[in-house]
């Protein structure tokens, strides 16, 4: 209980983080004026400095996060729908928990995947020579960001979901023994 308790806590932690980095999006104009388009071409270099930071530190919290998830489903989840299913408890809604867990997993990498080649293929723009595409492929960027922090809030969700279950369940088995032999 402990255990699963501290990696919870760690998860949810090392999420809120993320989710504090995520740049929210600003409404983008439909026409792109000329002025917008020398600030662009007047801060490329930082722009591009700025993003290689990003997309440095986005790797690093990737890797420990979906270390963290896969560590959660592997070590955790799955182990104890196993138990439970061993000593023939009614472990049902936990497992149908962790299918949802893993799936979203699943999709988490998809979008990571997809939000990383995006960043990649903005890093290698030349955004002096092409501001307006420049400024679009960041903005898919992005939006392919914003799915990875939705993925993120599904998975803590699930996380908090799967706790309260196995609190509540834990509870069930208690009283059902209490009230049988030991």
């Amino acid at each position: 209980m402990k255990k699963i308790l501290v990696v919870t806590i760690s998860v949810v932690t090392i999420s809120a983080l993320f989710a504090a980095s995520v740049v929210s999006a600003q409404q983008q104009s439909t026409q792109m004026t000329d002025a917008h388009m020398q600030r662009i071409q007047q801060n490329c270099s930082e722009a591009i400095g700025s993003l290689q930071q990003i997309h440095t530190n986005d790797r690093l919290v990737r890797v420990n996060r979906g270390q963290a998830y896969d560590s959660m489903s592997t070590k955790l989840m799955a182990p104890m729908n196993s138990r439970l299913a061993l000593n023939k408890l009614d472990g049902s809604s936990l497992v149908k928990i962790t299918a949802s867990y893993d799936q979203e997993l699943a999709s988490f990498r998809v979008n990571y995947k997809k939000y990383d080649d995006q960043m990649s293929s903005v890093l290698q723009m030349d955004c002096r020579r092409q501001p307006v595409a420049f400024y679009d492929a960041v903005a898919k960027a992005r939006a392919s960001r914003e799915l990875v922090h939705q993925n993120t809030l599904t998975l803590n969700r699930s996380i908090i979901d799967y706790e309260a279950e196995f609190v509540s369940s834990r509870s069930k088995f208690e009283q059902s023994s209490t009230g049988g032999s030991q």
